[in-house]
């Protein structure tokens, strides 16, 4: 069935509204902290790392989950404002990624200790260039054509090979794991450049969460990675009407 055209406006004034609303910041912390209660995953502490260093270290006591969970509501603030074109999300962000990579690390994601490095200088350049560059620029990006495939060829390489090295074998989990850092990378290195297109790659990257989520019946994050995807198509519609990002086309 098609839509009209008063119909399609419809949804886009209400992604629009949505998108810049504090109730959808509000609805998203929610989500994060129904599914980490439901789930008990508050309860987590170092002793149930598999790493071997931190679950029989003296700070096996320490509250992993309610760090992780603390770490997961940043993550939807961060997400949110950057969505509203408020460059206090990308502060959130990168001081965020300190703690969130020490989770994802304690929780046995080997690679977390080479790649979020990285997307912590790309988040804290996103709020220098926020600050300076794009603070009022509008426009296209200039050699959009070349640009945007060499940060998909340069993201999906590095991601894969860093994550070789830390997983040193082929399975699921690496395969998976690259992917999804590939897509976070060219969506963050697109944020650097303030460019609308990043929530297409966020997007992306969500529905890859989602389905991996899915697959794991991890069902306390099968929510909280739907908003996100609903967070990543709205938000689109807001920074394309705003006018106050750089486009691609």
């Amino acid at each position: 069935m098609q839509l009209s055209q008063k119909s399609k406006q419809q949804i886009i004034n209400w992604a629009y509204r949505t998108a810049g609303s504090n109730w959808f910041d509000l609805l998203g912390v929610a989500i994060v902290l129904a599914a980490t209660i439901s789930a008990g995953y508050y309860a987590t502490t170092l002793a149930q790392s598999p790493i071997p260093w931190l679950h029989d270290s003296t700070l096996r006591w320490f509250p992993l989950g309610i760090v992780s969970t603390i770490s997961a509501v940043l993550s939807v603030l961060s997400t949110r404002y950057v969505g509203k074109i408020n460059n206090l999300g990308n502060l959130i962000g990168f001081i965020n990624i300190v703690i969130a990579g020490f989770v994802d690390y304690a929780l046995g994601n080997f690679g977390a200790i080479y790649t979020y490095p990285i997307s912590f200088v790309l988040n804290m350049m996103a709020w220098f260039t926020w600050r300076t560059i794009f603070k009022h620029r509008k426009g296209t990006v200039p050699h959009a054509k070349i640009i945007m495939p060499l940060i998909a060829v340069f993201a999906v390489i590095v991601s894969f090979g860093i994550n070789y090295f830390a997983f040193r074998q082929v399975n699921f989990l690496f395969i998976m794991t690259s992917l999804v850092f590939s897509f976070s990378l060219m969506a963050d290195t697109l944020n650097v450049f303030k460019v609308k297109s990043q929530w297409t790659a966020w997007g992306v990257y969500n529905v890859l969460q989602l389905v991996r989520n899915v697959t794991m019946g991890n069902w306390a994050n099968v929510g909280k990675y739907i908003y996100y995807v609903l967070n990543s198509m709205i938000s689109f519609v807001y920074w394309k009407l705003t006018g106050k990002a750089l486009d691609h086309n």
